[in-house]
């Protein structure tokens, strides 16, 4: 069953209010992990295009809906993608939101460990101090 709104359009990146932005991700993100194919192509690609305009907050409610996009086969290489990126983000909770993300997918779907390798090799050098610990702890 497809989503009945847009999980990003123009319009919804400039929603000011981040709880409503927030609440309208774990709205896609519940039906995902209820078993409904939420999202279209459309929707992935905008995703992929908006992620670069998105502040911190956005980003960390991203990475929530990235969960389950992990263990979901239609998906998988799209969020892997999309990790990759957030890995590489300055902010560190964003980085951290990232390999919550992985976390999820860890033993569950063969792309979890593989994307968790590829967060070893990006944050090898990380600064941050609890996204270091986090990391080491996976």
């Amino acid at each position: 069953m497809r989503y009945s709104k847009p999980l990003l359009t123009e319009r919804s990146l400039d929603i000011t209010d981040i709880s409503e932005f927030e609440d309208r991700i774990e709205e896609i993100r519940d039906a995902l992990v209820e078993g409904h194919a939420a999202l279209s192509k459309e929707d992935i690609k905008t995703l992929h295009y908006c992620i670069a305009k998105l502040d911190s907050f956005r980003l960390q409610a991203i990475a929530r809906l990235i969960e389950p996009l992990l263990e979901i086969n239609l998906y998988s290489q799209n969020a892997a993608s999309i990790v990759k990126v957030l890995l590489q983000n300055r902010e560190p909770e964003v980085r951290y939101a990232a390999l919550e993300a992985i976390s999820y997918a860890l033993g569950e779907v063969k792309i979890g460990d593989e994307v968790l390798a590829e967060a070893k090799n990006l944050l090898k050098n990380e600064e941050s101090a609890f996204v270091r610990e986090y990391l080491e702890s996976l």
